[in-house]
């Protein structure tokens, strides 16, 4: 069975993630991703009015932010990575100007992993954290297996 590990900075907590979704919500998260790329001021969230996240591809590597539209306040930071020689270097980057997620920053998850960063925003919107895990994590395997 194929997993993911998603992982929070920080506390290192990591979940093992199978993929849980067909082969159409692969391609619709897929389409929202391409979205996000595409747009500079960030795609909305399918089924979160008033949210929105914004992508960079590189190297195989997706870079997410979502935050709130109302506001533009990032609530959190993830980056799915689907190769270790990705790895480190992704991770190390997640940590760079966060003190406060130091305790973490050697222990470099295996590959492929989804490493979220909460960001200041998420404190005075804790109510997204109910779908927040799921989001990351359909996003994640959209992006893993547009990269197998």
């Amino acid at each position: 069975m194929r997993y993911i590990w998603h992982v929070a900075l920080g506390s290192g907590e990591a979940s093992r993630e199978p993929c849980g979704y067909t082969a159409e919500h692969l391609t619709a998260w897929r389409g929202h991703i391409r979205a996000a790329i595409d747009s500079k001021a960030g795609e909305s969230i399918p089924g979160q009015q008033g949210y929105a996240m914004t992508a960079r591809a590189f190297g195989g590597v997706l870079l997410c932010t979502v935050g709130r539209i109302d506001n533009k306040v990032p609530l959190v930071t993830f980056c799915v990575v689907t190769r270790a020689q990705q790895a480190r270097k992704a991770w190390q980057a997640l940590h760079e100007g966060y003190p406060q997620f130091a305790a973490s920053r050697d222990r470099v998850p295996q590959a492929p992993y989804c490493a979220v960063r909460a960001e200041a925003g998420l404190m005075s919107d804790l109510a997204a954290a109910d779908w927040l895990d799921a989001y990351q994590i359909a996003i994640a395997w959209a992006w893993l297996d547009k990269c197998d």
